[in-house]
């Protein structure tokens, strides 16, 4: 099924169909990808009978069927894991990059994160935080100006909403020669950043699947007559020292 998934994009890709706007879409949407650049935006106008399937990104119309992680979900786990397996509940101080401001993801990620510890990790603390649009060369920049700001010891932990900020963190941190006793959480899964954490650099990353094979799979089994709901969460699985060596080249 992943075969047919990256078919089809490539194909797609090489071969634009249905090119341009729509005047008056019913659902449209812009979304871009900060790892490899990649944007696309989709206007679609919903007629009955029509199969609607979104990936990742909820729109504000009824579809068939929503596929994605639950970002909600993810912030919270990463606002426990932070305070009871870092912190072992003792509390501490935390530094924040959040991705691109009023995109959902960011949205979730952070506004979780903080439900999370506010209602039963009060001991630890956001000291600072900033959007990075989901960039390395952003987070590398943000974090050189939070180890200026922050002495040794001031910070105990980076939680950026995804891996190549963390990476930038991690970068930043190594050349002030200021990760020792810092522990750094992203989010997405990427390969790098399980080379990382197996280097003992990273401290934790969430995994987040695309959906693209889920969406490739179940738009055929609803195409077969098939009920298969309206919603399918994907599953976001922590990946930390004590697992990482199951997710070497298991990610993007």
């Amino acid at each position: 099924m992943q075969d047919l998934y990256m078919e089809n994009i490539l194909d797609h890709y090489e071969n634009p169909r249905n090119k341009g706007r729509l005047e008056h879409p019913d659902i449209s949407h812009e979304e871009d990808n900060p790892v490899c650049g990649d944007r696309i935006r989709i206007d679609l106008k919903v007629e009955d009978g029509v199969i609607v399937v979104t990936l990742d990104r909820e729109v504000n119309v009824p579809v068939t069927l929503h596929i994605g992680a639950d970002n909600k979900l993810i912030g919270s786990a990463a606002a426990q894991y932070i305070a009871e397996v870092i912190f072992n509940g003792e509390g501490g101080n935390v530094i924040e990059i959040q991705g691109t401001a009023g995109a959902s993801a960011t949205i979730d990620r952070h506004d979780q994160f903080m439900a999370e510890l506010e209602a039963n990790h009060p001991e630890v603390n956001v000291i600072a935080t900033q959007v990075a649009d989901y960039e390395r060369s952003q987070a590398l920049t943000f974090m050189e100006d939070m180890i200026q700001r922050f002495g040794p010891g001031e910070f105990t932990v980076v939680y950026a909403h995804n891996d190549e900020m963390a990476l930038g963190a991690i970068e930043a941190l190594k050349a002030a020669d200021r990760l020792e006793g810092v522990f750094v959480v992203g989010i997405d899964g990427q390969n790098e950043a399980f080379d990382a954490i197996a280097a003992g650099e990273m401290t934790a990353t969430f995994t987040y699947p695309n959906g693209g094979a889920e969406g490739v799979e179940y738009a055929y089994r609803i195409l077969t007559g098939e009920d298969v709901g309206d919603l399918l969460v994907l599953d976001s699985v922590l990946v930390d020292a004590n697992n990482v060596a199951e997710w070497i080249d298991k990610g993007f």
